[in-house]
């Protein structure tokens, strides 16, 4: 490290740093939310000259003053935020910066993964992408179709969902979401998922991972209330899947339901139905399955299980998924006096 430059883990930052950032940051032009799990600061004679956090295992918010640019501070802020990561044992980071920064990132060891006008992403893992799809079995057919769900639990939305690409498709690709989100791990999302699936011969059930509509690569979806006021950053994920994963994997149709409840889903249906034809993938809009005149939705799922009505809950999900959503009450003390201990 630079001998006059000293460098500073902030985890909780108190009323004098947001100060100091809230400054720093108006200078390089960027927006700051304090939204970090830790950010680094490097100091030249008390005063903050480079600036960047991690959220995750994603490094963002690089920044240097200019007065202090073009030496080397960059590297030494990136340098001090992997340690930084490695030592809570995060060891495969993302990194976001504009498309003219390429040269400069690749030179610390991050790679490519897409790109935009406006923003690259990549990571510190050499062709990290192409292991995650190397992991994938390849399927045939002239029309392989892929749907992408969080399944939160699994529904009788789901299920009709996949009933239509599977009779549609040769071969249908299920990812379910990896990330962790209450109230169903991504375990249980992905047992409900094959369990509903299995009887489908030409469909296969995988988690997302860090690629497919993900914490990394669509961050606006897991925090929708961040989103109100602006439109939904989604056109990276997108590209992503449609220049890099859906090529590889063979898929030429991508399906999805309407979405009448959340605005952050609609939008980013709105802009798949928009960019995927152009990039040669049918995208496959079925109207909200309903039953009893009401529209099925794994919300409707949760809030039914929130106030005890398992009958309403059983009701909206697939028989065979049951067990999983028992276990799950289960280790959670039961519901509303129900044993649902498995026997």
């Amino acid at each position: 490290m630079d001998a006059g430059c000293v460098a500073e883990r902030v985890y909780v930052p108190g009323r004098l740093i947001k100060r100091e950032l809230r400054e720093f940051y108006q200078q390089a032009g960027l927006q700051l939310d304090f939204d970090w799990d830790c950010l680094v600061l490097l100091r030249e004679q008390g005063q903050v000259v480079a600036s960047g956090c991690r959220k995750g295992n994603i490094l963002q918010r690089i920044a240097v003053h200019p007065v202090y640019r073009d030496q080397g501070l960059a590297a030494i802020l990136v340098s001090e935020l992997v340690k930084e990561s490695v030592e809570w044992g995060i060891n495969h980071l993302f990194l976001f910066t504009r498309p003219n920064n390429r040269v400069f990132f690749q030179s610390l060891g991050f790679f490519p993964v897409i790109e935009t006008s406006e923003v690259l992403m990549l990571e510190n893992r050499k062709k990290g992408l192409e292991r995650f799809l190397d992991g994938i079995p390849p399927v045939s057919g002239e029309r392989v179709g892929c749907i992408v769900a969080h399944a939160n639990p699994f529904t009788l939305g789901h299920l009709a969902l996949l009933q239509y690409a599977s009779q549609n498709c040769q071969a249908v690709y299920l990812f379910i979401l990896s990330a962790t989100t209450a109230p169903f791990s991504p375990d249980e999302r992905l047992r409900m998922a094959r369990l509903a699936a299995a009887h489908f011969s030409n469909v296969l059930v995988l988690p997302g991972g860090e690629y497919i509509l993900s914490h990394t690569t669509f961050p606006d979806y897991f925090y929708p209330d961040q989103v109100v006021g602006r439109a939904v950053n989604c056109q990276l994920d997108l590209l992503l899947f449609a220049r890099r994963i859906a090529p590889r994997l063979g898929i030429n149709a991508r399906f999805v339901g309407e979405e009448p409840f959340s605005a952050v889903t609609a939008e980013y249906n709105k802009a798949m139905a928009d960019l995927l034809p152009k990039e040669g993938i049918q995208v496959g809009v079925l109207p909200r399955f309903e039953k009893n005149g009401r529209p099925v939705s794994a919300t409707r799922v949760r809030e039914a299980l929130a106030a005890g009505d398992w009958e309403t809950a059983a009701s909206l999900t697939p028989e065979v998924c049951h067990p999983v959503l028992k276990q799950h009450l289960a280790k959670l003390g039961g519901l509303g006096g129900l044993d649902f201990m498995p026997r």
